[in-house]
């Protein structure tokens, strides 16, 4: 049987003030594009040199 975590109000709190910082969330928003980004060019680069496999679409 599995056991719930304990709740961590520590880590709660800290969440909490990253979601009200705009410069935090900006920051974090960044980081997504940029990872997006470099996956679909990957691909992108794949795809041309006809080295892409069909399980590698279902990765992210």
């Amino acid at each position: 049987m599995r056991r719930a975590r304990e709740i961590d109000n520590d880590r709660i709190r800290e969440l909490k003030r990253q979601i009200n910082d705009q410069q935090y969330l900006q920051h974090a928003i960044d980081r997504l594009a940029q990872r997006l980004t470099r996956k679909l060019i990957e691909q992108s680069g794949e795809q041309q040199d006809g080295n892409r496999r069909p399980e590698q679409e279902q990765q992210w």
